[in-house]
């Protein structure tokens, strides 16, 4: 059976070892980030998203040599549990979002710094760890108070909806910007003339460039509803 990580997160439970793994981060992430203590606070969410990171950067190879092999030999040849133990790190923080998020969004430069940060923190999740887009993601948490925040008006909801979409497709042409910085520079005056009758090649730069951009978009749709992807792609 599925997990509820969150009302409207569900995912596959995480194993018993991976559980044990897992423990002493847990104990350490709540002590730190949980109650009263001075590392709890809302306008810093970089501040746990970057444990997360440095724990997972620190530990996953360590966990994938160790233990993999052992559930290769139990026959479970699909299951990656250096993958589920980053998993495991993440869903630490959609947890402690989902107590945060309904004050957060009271807040409105709470709320757009702590979708910054989330975007960057998902963002070097793929990267660093190719964590996929199909597990269960931060930036799930922030979408979600946009549909169900009982108790505000139509006009504040629709203000957040703006808010997360504008912030979204900014911080997503800013990265494009940066990535397509080889195709841009390209020096066209002397490439060679395309032949009509050939078929269309791209430059490398050209391919790594929209290569770059369908995967954005896939990843966006991945963890957009519908209306909110394609919001943010106008």
């Amino acid at each position: 059976p599925l997990q509820s990580i969150t009302p409207s997160i569900l995912c596959q439970p995480i194993s018993k070892v991976v559980q044990l793994l897992l423990a002493p981060y847990r104990q350490r992430f709540t002590y730190h980030f949980t109650g009263t203590r001075q590392t709890n606070r809302l306008d810093k969410p970089e501040w746990y998203y970057t444990q997360i990171l440095n724990w997972g950067k620190d530990t996953h190879f360590f966990v994938g040599k160790t233990f993999q092999p052992a559930a290769i030999r139990a026959g479970k040849l699909d299951y990656n549990l250096r993958l589920e133990f980053i998993r495991g790190l993440v869903q630490l923080t959609i947890e402690k979002l989902a107590v945060d998020i309904e004050q957060i969004s009271q807040d409105e430069i709470l709320f757009a710094h702590l979708l910054d940060e989330t975007l960057g923190f998902e963002a070097e999740l793929r990267e660093t760890f190719g964590y996929p887009a199909s597990f269960p993601s931060a930036i799930a948490v922030i979408t979600q108070p946009i549909h169900s925040v009982c108790g505000h008006g139509v006009s504040e909801l629709e203000h957040w909806s703006r808010q997360l979409t504008q912030n979204l497709a900014t911080r997503e042409t800013h990265e494009m910007k940066a990535r397509s910085m080889n195709y841009r520079h390209d020096c066209w005056p002397n490439m060679p003339e395309h032949n009509s009758k050939e078929p269309f090649i791209l430059s490398s730069s050209g391919g790594e460039m929209f290569q770059v951009l369908v995967t954005m978009l896939h990843n966006l749709e991945r963890e957009l509803s519908a209306n909110l992807f394609n919001q943010t792609l106008r």
